[in-house]
């Protein structure tokens, strides 16, 4: 059983003004995210040194591209012209990194990738795993979440992106 102390820290956590509040007990993650309280085994909890294990991978539209124990990205590609999506081509997916905030272009705007993942409501523990689909350097895709101005196509691919956590 957990001490007293760690006890403590947990509540604190769910009291916590910071709505990303993190606290790490035995062999179990707390987390507060939008005010709900999130308990993750530590061995399912994606860290970012073991999705890169997992990425990057080339990609040339394949139906499913699968990482294990993180999620599985599927692509169909979709002849309903009256919809958008992914230019075919070779692409490679990695996942988000911190560096000095990457940006994607979308409705003709420049766009900070950290403030899509918040806005789109990816938990913080997610984000740093979530999948990124690039042509060369420039981001094509972000997951299933949209697909940017210059690689957008009548029909094209369809992409979807779901979670397989351990």
């Amino acid at each position: 059983l957990p001490s007293v102390k760690q006890m403590q820290q947990v509540l604190n956590a769910i009291r916590s003004s910071r709505s990303s509040a993190k606290v790490i007990l035995l062999d179990v993650t707390f987390c507060r995210f939008k005010q709900r309280f999130y308990c993750l085994e530590n061995d399912k909890f994606p860290t970012e040194e073991f999705a890169s294990q997992q990425y990057p991978q080339g990609w040339r539209g394949e139906p499913e591209l699968i990482f294990k124990n993180i999620g599985k990205l599927s692509a169909k590609l979709n002849s309903d012209e009256s919809t958008f999506g992914m230019k075919e081509g070779a692409y490679q997916i990695d996942k988000r990194t911190k560096k000095c905030g990457q940006r994607y272009y979308y409705h003709g705007q420049h766009r900070s990738v950290k403030k899509l993942l918040q806005e789109q409501g990816i938990p913080p523990w997610l984000r740093d795993v979530y999948p990124i689909v690039y042509h060369q350097d420039t981001i094509a895709a972000i997951g299933d979440i949209l697909v940017c101005d210059d690689f957008r196509v009548k029909g094209g691919l369809q992409l979807r992106w779901q979670w397989m956590l351990r």
